[in-house]
């Protein structure tokens, strides 16, 4: 679905897993990051567990050099899919709440063993920021 709705906006698609094909996304993604691009991801992977931000997406920051901008959403009224992941579709004429964090630099000269951190921090700031939304949601509704 996420795919669909990207391609349908114009936007370049790079699928890649961590089991089969995450290090040639890895090197896709570098290619179009070098021409320009930005690089949208559900960071938790295409297998979940969700919410659990993988760490492919933080290593692609360091090696690309570019922050990491922390993304979550909420809607008031949704459709959720029968998957892995319970993939969220707002109905038509929801109020959804967007939040948008701060960017989160990764260190080019960090270690491939000191990326953990950073993928916690990351991991913990889409949640705050979830937390949020769903909040700003309820207090709407009061």
């Amino acid at each position: 679905m996420p795919e669909r709705i990207a391609r349908s906006w114009g936007a370049e698609v790079i699928r890649g897993s961590t089991n089969q094909s995450g290090a040639l996304a890895l090197r896709d993604m570098q290619r179009m990051m070098k021409n320009g691009y930005s690089i949208v991801t559900t960071a938790d992977g295409p297998r979940g567990p969700k919410y659990e931000f993988k760490i492919g997406a933080i290593l692609m920051a360091r090696i690309a050099g570019v922050p990491i901008i922390p993304v979550a959403c909420a809607a008031d009224r949704a459709w959720y899919l029968n998957r892995w992941d319970d993939f969220m579709v707002p109905k038509p004429f929801s109020r959804i709440v967007l939040a948008v964090g701060d960017p989160y630099p990764i260190p080019k000269d960090a270690a491939l063993d000191q990326l953990e951190p950073h993928r916690l921090a990351v991991q913990e700031t889409v949640m705050y920021l979830m937390r949020q939304c769903e909040q700003a949601l309820q207090e709407a509704q009061q």
